[in-house]
């Protein structure tokens, strides 16, 4: 049963916490910065495990563009959806992408990278408020430089199967 209703005013607003796992994802892996943009509140924040202040949407919009430039073919993959009410989610998610870019000041090494992570989210009026983030961040940076530490027990995990591979 979807929870988007499906006329103009509504489309591809998010009206219930367990729609936000599946239109975050989503939009993250459509390498679109927009499509993220478009789920947060002006006044939303975000946090991240390396962020000592909540980021506010351009910095939001920064850190997407970020991401987004430094690993083009990365891809979230959805595992599990934990929701509260309307308003509170839990999404776990595994992070793959080859760092083929600049990424945060750190020159494009053509590592792939893996990494498991959380994004807690609070909704309102059926939009983000608010975000945070929560993955190893010491192992995320240590893939960028040596690559993932066991690429293949991850795909197997996964049941993923390369493009090129199919």
């Amino acid at each position: 049963m979807s929870m988007v209703q499906d006329n103009d005013k509504s489309k591809g607003k998010v009206l219930h916490s367990i729609d936000i796992g599946w239109r975050y994802t989503e939009a993250w892996n459509s390498n679109d910065p927009q499509q993220v943009l478009d789920l947060f509140l002006p006044e939303a924040t975000f946090i991240g495990p390396g962020d000592s202040q909540p980021l506010g949407l351009d910095g939001i919009e920064v850190m997407v563009k970020n991401f987004m430039t430094g690993f083009p073919d990365m891809m979230f993959t959805n595992i599990a959806l934990h929701t509260i009410g309307d308003s509170v989610s839990s999404l776990q998610w595994m992070f793959a992408g080859t760092h083929t870019a600049v990424f945060s000041g750190i020159s494009a090494t053509g590592n792939e990278v893996w990494l498991p992570g959380i994004s807690e989210f609070t909704l309102q009026n059926g939009k983000l408020i608010s975000v945070r983030d929560s993955f190893n961040l010491s192992a995320f940076l240590e893939q960028i430089q040596k690559g993932a530490y066991n690429l293949k027990q991850f795909r197997d995990l996964l049941g993923f199967v390369p493009p090129k591979a199919k």
